[in-house]
């Protein structure tokens, strides 16, 4: 789906709601034109009818009655129309499920508590654990996130232990979380499941006995044991680099590129022509650009903006000689030069000699750091005294977090799914369809 087609479908979320928006100055007068045209619809006939109906109710059923048309909500299928309902309606069947998510976020506040309009039907999908339908899937489980469609399904195959391989954050998901409450509940069950009595003591019985029992039970404990480790090391492998975190660490202390509210930029623009005159000596131009400093510092409302970089680091760094000091910025050089780098290269050295690093280095980890993507959580900010998130908003990343697919989405009949289970069904669809050539021996999607 393009973005004008998720634009399209993000337009009609918006504008669905429990309550007709309406204009304050014409209230009154749509709801007139509403109740009348939703009267128009019944004949005279029929309205008499209908009355002479109520009227022969007892008192209690016609109170009910009335109580449950006063509470009712507004029709018209969420205030979208007969089209736009069935755009919705097809468009959604080719979401997948994190997809269906996405246009479930609008959320209303009413009187009874917090409304979830889920307009994706995330909430239709059903789940199902695969673990067991071959060697492979004892080690490798897979869920199923299906929808039905009259009597087809669309599948989508989801690799457990990759998805929290490649995002710890989905062990929340709830195509996962029912796994691991599918795992601990066989281990829980265990002295059920094994039948340890006296049926199982012969050979026939031990053989019985870990085919129908025994083998669930490792492959749950092998299962959680696995996911407890993949959090782990996910955990770490995910971890930012060297070079993004120092390009966090430049952003923080305000030494952004753009950031040009700093005392570094400022004192940068006075080395200039302009400022700097040809007969000036580097102390006497020092001098002249602190006492700048020091004045646009003591300005009202002014720390607000540049205390991120100190006047007293900044004139520390401009005096200081050598390689790494700024020193050999300020004025003209022999042949009457002005030494003033470019604002980048500034900003590098001051980077350089503020943390103990090689210029060369702040230039690599920058342009290295600026290639690599950062994915950003909107669930919470990190906090060293108490991290929180609102329990909607958690629940809405979860839920439109994409886990890793196997396959792309099977349509499979009902009937063809049998006893012989959903893989089986979903092996011979691909086969009938020619889509062998998308799967490997271990069920692994190209």
């Amino acid at each position: 789906m393009n973005e004008e087609q998720w634009k399209e479908l993000l337009e009609l979320r918006a504008k669905a709601s429990l309550s007709p928006r309406t204009d304050s100055r014409f209230e009154r007068l749509e709801d007139y034109i509403s109740l009348s045209l939703r009267l128009s619809i019944y004949s005279h006939e029929e309205q008499l009818k209908l009355l002479a109906e109520f009227n022969e109710l007892p008192d209690q059923e016609k109170q009910d009655v009335l109580s449950r048309v006063a509470n009712r909500t507004h029709p018209n299928f969420l205030q979208l129309s007969a089209d736009e309902l069935e755009k919705l309606r097809t468009a959604r069947k080719d979401l997948s499920f994190h997809e269906r998510a996405r246009l479930f976020s609008d959320l209303f506040l009413t009187a009874a508590g917090t409304a979830w309009l889920d307009l994706g039907g995330v909430f239709e999908a059903e789940i199902e654990i695969n673990d067991n339908s071959s060697p492979e899937r004892e080690t490798r489980p897979y869920a199923y996130i299906y929808f039905s469609h009259g009597h087809h399904r669309r599948v989508e195959t989801i690799d457990i232990l990759e998805s929290i391989k490649r995002n710890p954050e989905s062990i929340g998901h709830p195509a996962i979380v029912f796994a691991i409450h599918h795992w601990q509940r066989v281990i829980y069950a265990k002295r059920v499941i094994e039948r340890d009595d006296v049926t199982t003591r012969d050979e026939i019985g031990k053989v019985i006995k870990e085919m129908f029992g025994g083998k669930d039970i490792k492959t749950a404990k092998r299962n959680l044991g696995k996911i407890s480790k993949t959090l782990v090391d996910a955990a770490k492998k995910r971890a930012i680099s060297n070079e993004l975190a120092f390009a966090f660490k430049i952003e923080s202390v305000g030494l952004g590129l753009e950031n040009k509210e700093t005392f570094l930029y400022k004192a940068w623009e006075k080395l200039e022509a302009e400022f700097v005159g040809q007969t000036d000596g580097v102390e006497q131009i020092l001098a002249k650009i602190e006492t700048e400093l020091l004045a646009l510092e003591r300005r009202p409302y002014t720390g607000n903006r540049f205390d991120s970089v100190s006047v007293r680091k900044v004139m520390e760094f401009l005096r200081k000689a050598g390689k790494k000091g700024g020193k050999k910025f300020v004025g003209y050089n022999a042949k009457g030069n002005l030494r003033r780098p470019r604002w980048k290269v500034f900003r590098n050295a001051y980077a350089a000699w503020l943390f103990g690093l090689k210029q060369s280095l702040v230039s690599e980890y920058l342009r290295k750091a600026a290639k690599q993507e950062l994915i950003e959580s909107d669930v919470y900010q990190p906090s060293w005294v108490s991290p929180k998130g609102g329990v909607i908003r958690i629940i809405h990343h979860l839920m439109t977090t994409p886990l890793v697919a196997v396959r792309n989405p099977v349509i499979i009949s009902e009937d063809n799914i049998g006893f012989q289970g959903i893989e089986a069904a979903i092996k011979k669809a691909m086969s009938d369809s020619d889509g062998e050539d998308d799967y490997d021996e271990e069920g692994w999607g190209n």
